[in-house]
């Protein structure tokens, strides 16, 4: 495997990994439409676009986006 595969195959674990995260936090969220879930994910995944270091991306990507979603539940009156 060459060093481009390499990546591809990371690529490949961190997508699939995010798009977990993303199935939980509708699941967790399900007052939330699923679209809006999704791009809350997507959006805090591209906050980490170019970065070299990847291993923790996953676990950011969901910790910035649950505390988006938790804040969108408050402030829409979801949760109190």
């Amino acid at each position: 495997m060459n060093t481009c595969d390499s990546f591809a195959v990371i690529e490949l674990k961190e997508q699939t990994i995010i798009a977990e995260v993303a199935d939980r936090l509708t699941r967790k969220y399900s007052a939330i439409p699923p679209d809006t879930v999704r791009a809350v994910v997507r959006h805090a995944h591209e906050r980490f676009d170019g970065r070299p270091v990847r291993e923790y991306i996953p676990l950011l990507v969901e910790r910035y986006a649950e505390k988006e979603l938790s804040l969108a539940s408050f402030d829409a009156g979801l949760i109190a």
